[in-house]
């Protein structure tokens, strides 16, 4: 509610790509403010992802998929210490960070409005070396090394 009062939160466009299996029905009842400034989106997420400032989840792998193309990552953290967390604890947090708080989620949100096209580019080449140094290209080679069959 306190971001509803923030001009530069409420200039941005809010896409909401909701789990295949939530039912929005009961969340639009309870938060019919919100869905008004909302847009729902059903494509898939590497769709959403070129044209986003940021990520909110609750910690599924569409965390790792932000991060690699250099989009950062806000985590909902649980209050009950309970996160699911895919994201390795080494990755700069300019990339993921985990919020319990209203405060920290605020934070979050001023320092990513706050990046100048410099910030973003940096972004990118954390993605880039993320991607080389956690993943490894799928080939014959690696299938089978990945399956002990060297």
């Amino acid at each position: 509610h306190e971001l509803e009062s923030d001009k530069k939160f409420n200039d941005k466009n809010w896409i909401l790509k909701p789990h295949p299996e939530l039912k929005l029905n009961p969340l639009r009842k309870r938060f019919d403010k919100i869905f008004q400034k909302v847009q729902i989106s059903y494509e898939p997420i590497t769709n959403l992802l070129p044209i986003a400032s940021f990520l909110i989840t609750n910690g599924s792998s569409v965390a790792i998929e932000a991060i690699v193309s250099g989009t950062p990552v806000c985590i909902a953290g649980a209050l009950n210490g309970f996160i699911q967390n895919p994201v390795p604890s080494d990755i700069d947090t300019r990339l993921c960070q985990i919020c319990y708080t209203k405060k920290e989620f605020s934070n979050f949100l001023q320092n990513i409005l706050s990046y100048k096209q410099s910030d973003l580019a940096h972004l990118t080449k954390i993605a880039n070396k993320i991607k080389i140094e956690y993943f490894e290209p799928v080939n014959v080679n690696s299938i089978k090394s990945f399956l002990h069959l060297n």
